[in-house]
């Protein structure tokens, strides 16, 4: 009897446990990925994508998105989307991407444009598929930071000025939460990546998170200490100050992988201006002129001259990937005193144009928008020019030269077509500042406004010669901004992405937000200082450029890397991409790795998907053996 109880004991459990196996794979049929019913937090569920409205295909692996408070008191949530990897994803890195701007969105950069699984169809509506999709290697997280970017937000509205340091600040926060509520992936190899002003987002977060990790570590030994005193109490207040709870506040980082990076604007700059000269973007007049009037520090990436020069207040609305304005802090008192400076034309709603601010009276002033919506112009007053400012003008001056030199071209891929459709690069309210601000270059300037085809062969995904072994991406236009603001904008899909739904934002979803204020002198700040003290981190740190990109060219970065002074461990030499072509060149420092992305500009994953997906293998994997194509195109060789 004993006997027959312990069979039917054994059958019952063997039937449970055969149940158990077979329910990841029901659930992996149902959602596209491996999912175990306990593997994921409900906070985690709440935020599973089951569909994409207009996928081809729908979804073959998990995704998640929505929203983490950073700041429960201030009402700051930031949006995130989570595309789980292809491939086990359990044992595959974790790898966050950041688009620049500042002020501009990962989920409409990264996400719809360059890394992510899909591409709008040209009327915004459909997707198309992405066979460099970068989930294709790792667990893939998007983020639009800081707040106000995006579906991102906050209830006060003094958080829409903000710089560097809260920035870093809060996507280390919103990192903590992300594990939090993914604790599966708390123990995974994590990296960073971005481009643009993730020159700057990227190695201040790692900063971050090495003085983050330091303080857990510190209150973990202070509560291990603790307890084997057993005084639990000081355990408890060695947390509290050290800001982390014990074995809570650790982020498992382990490199970054940055991309045309926007580092030191003195150094940037004259690259910017370099290449131009050696591209034959410009003549030699102007190209002189320049070198001798700019002081390259003080102005932030190189564009037209009268909105790139030196306009005080200490906040400034853009950088790499938008147009410079000017903003005096909240508490400036030049704010309410500008209506009455006596300036018809300085107090005027929009921009003064054209050569108007070349303007001794008007030297100086910047637009600041009011708290109810008005309009002021704000300075230091109506002085005539030093000196300084004759010179700085003169720089002005040859910059709007330079620009007319150029032309209408794509400055962030100089090969590239620019978008003829009307309204079909910019948002609305992108083409609203243009008209502010009497900028027909404004257009050119935004970031991540003008996408780009893929040159050489017939939009081979390398690039190069199309020899039919590696899957097209879609044929691009460099109008897709447009295509995906439609996209973003369609309520179906706000639904399925869990975005503005309990919160409906004052605002459509742009590629780029005009609603924050960023800090002026953190834009101009150098970041080799952190550079230099990441590099005793034992982190893995890559820096790539594609390099006919013409605002944060090749040339800067070069010259940048290169004051590090870091010894040579591997000299220059090519690296080869999947398809056998040289996808460029690299040079490998002690614990730092330079390459380039040969005939990629600004946006690298976009215009070169194949040599970018193989580049980022080559940086996570890089001593393990190469992936021979895409993911797809791997998938196909499998079912064969």
């Amino acid at each position: 009897m004993r006997a027959a109880q312990l069979f039917q004991l054994l059958l019952v459990a063997l039937l449970v446990q055969t149940a158990y196996a077979i329910a990841p794979f029901s659930s992996w049929q149902q959602h596209g990925a491996m999912k175990e019913s306990t593997r994921y937090t409900p906070e985690a569920e709440a935020d599973r994508v089951d569909d994409l409205p207009g996928s081809p295909n729908g979804l073959d692996f998990g995704m998640f998105s929505g929203y983490i408070t950073v700041d429960e008191a201030a009402g700051r949530a930031l949006f995130y989307v989570f595309a789980e990897a292809r491939e086990a994803p359990a044992k595959a890195p974790l790898l966050l991407w950041l688009n620049g701007g500042p002020g501009c969105s990962s989920l409409g950069g990264g996400f719809m444009s360059e890394l992510g699984p899909f591409y709008p169809s040209r009327n915004g509506r459909r997707l198309q598929e992405n066979p460099y999709s970068w989930n294709g290697l790792a667990n893939m997280l998007w983020l639009e930071s800081p707040a106000y970017v995006g579906f991102s937000y906050s209830n006060t509205s003094s958080d829409a000025i903000v710089g560097d340091g809260r920035t870093a600040a809060d996507a280390r926060l919103f990192l903590l939460g992300f594990l939090k509520r993914f604790p599966q992936y708390a123990a995974s190899d994590f990296y960073l990546s971005g481009e643009s002003y993730a020159g700057h987002y990227v190695p201040n977060l790692a900063w971050e998170i090495v003085l983050g990790n330091r303080r857990a570590r510190e209150a973990e030994q202070a509560a291990s200490a603790a307890a084997a005193a057993g005084a639990s109490s000081a355990a408890a207040a060695a947390a509290a100050a050290a800001g982390v709870s014990p074995g809570k506040g650790f982020i498992n980082l382990k490199g970054f992988f940055v991309g045309n990076a926007w580092t030191d604007a003195a150094i940037d700059n004259e690259g910017a201006l370099d290449f131009w000269y050696s591209h034959a973007m410009i003549g030699e007049e102007s190209y002189a002129a320049l070198k001798a009037n700019c002081d390259f520090s003080s102005i932030g990436p190189l564009m037209r001259g009268s909105q790139a020069l030196t306009l005080p207040g200490t906040h400034t609305s853009t950088g790499p990937q938008q147009q410079q304005q000017q903003q005096p802090p909240a508490h400036s008192a030049s704010r309410p005193a500008a209506a009455a400076a006596g300036s018809a034309t300085a107090t005027s709603e929009g921009w003064v144009q054209g050569s108007g601010l070349g303007h001794s009276r008007v030297q100086g002033w910047g637009r600041w928008g009011s708290s109810a919506g008005s309009r002021y112009w704000a300075g230091q007053g109506l002085a005539g020019p030093s000196r300084k400012d004759d010179r700085a003008a003169t720089c002005a001056k040859w910059l709007d030269i330079a620009m007319a030199e150029q032309g209408n071209i794509n400055i962030y891929e100089i090969y590239a077509d620019v978008c003829t459709k009307q309204g079909g690069s910019s948002s609305s309210s992108r083409r609203q500042q243009q008209q502010q601000q009497g900028s027909k270059y404004y257009g050119a300037l935004l970031g991540h406004t003008n996408p780009l085809r893929t040159v050489g062969g017939p939009n081979a995904g390398d690039g190069g010669v199309d020899d039919g072994s590696q899957p097209r991406r879609p044929r691009y236009d460099p109008c897709v901004d447009g295509e995906v603001e439609t996209y973003l904008n369609l309520p179906e899909v706000q639904a399925a992405l869990h975005a503005n739904q309990t919160r409906k934002l004052p605002w459509r979803w742009a590629d780029c937000t005009s609603q924050i204020s960023y800090s002026r002198d953190d834009l101009l700040s150098s970041m080799l200082p952190t550079y230099r003290n990441l590099l005793g981190e034992g982190l893995k740190m890559w820096v790539f450029s594609g390099d006919v990109d013409g605002i944060v060219p090749v040339l800067g970065s070069r010259r940048w890397v290169a004051v590090l002074g870091l010894p040579t461990v591997k000299p220059w030499r090519p690296w080869y991409s999947s398809s056998g072509q040289v996808g460029g060149w690299r040079i490998d420092y002690r614990n730092l790795t330079f390459a380039t992305v040969r005939n990629a500009g600004h946006m690298v994953p976009y215009v070169q998907p194949e040599r970018a997906y193989h580049l980022l293998s080559r940086f996570l994997f890089e001593d393990q053996p190469q992936p021979s194509g895409s993911w797809l195109h791997l998938k196909k060789q499998q079912q064969a």
